[in-house]
């Protein structure tokens, strides 16, 4: 007999034979719930790897809106258009801006030459009188206008 197993008198068993059982149960226990809890944290993890490439992906999957960013001399001035209908019908249309005198800004849209026009009076049409021509003009149902939140040349200035 081994040392750490002595029969008594009795015949029960003592030492750590007569603690291996539960030991065996505690260990496979913990061992179950180690893969238990690896196989959820798995499940989660690959669910949020689904999640988080649909939630980028999504713009491509449905079209995403034609935008641009038009940016003008002085502070505050820089304009951002956006196409509130996806798709790519205004990909490639030009915004081209025509000096015009004693007017008030006005924007007019030609589908053959594809080019948004921006009627102008130099030195008095501000960039929110040009915001308010698109946003109430005849292309409002077409076309997003807004100033953009970050002038680029003033960000500049304030860096220096």
């Amino acid at each position: 007999m081994s040392a750490n197993s002595t029969n008594t008198s009795d015949g029960s068993r003592s030492g750590f034979r007569r603690f291996k059982p539960a030991l065996d149960n505690v260990t496979e226990c913990t061992i179950e719930w180690t893969i238990r809890v690896c196989g959820w944290s798995a499940i989660f993890f690959v669910m949020a790897i689904f999640f988080f490439v649909f939630r980028t992906a999504f713009p491509v999957l449905i079209g995403s809106h034609a935008t641009t960013r038009i940016v003008l001399s002085g502070h505050n001035n820089d304009l951002v258009l956006e196409v509130r209908q996806r798709g790519t019908e205004w990909n490639g249309t030009e915004v081209v801006f025509e000096p015009v005198e004693n007017s008030a800004a006005a924007v007019t849209h030609d589908p053959q030459s594809e080019q948004v026009i921006v009627h102008y009076v130099p030195g008095k049409t501000t960039a929110r009188q040009i915001v308010d021509a698109f946003n109430d003009g005849p292309l409002s149902e077409e076309i997003r206008a807004e100033l953009a939140p970050t002038d680029r040349l003033s960000a500049r200035k304030r860096k220096a």
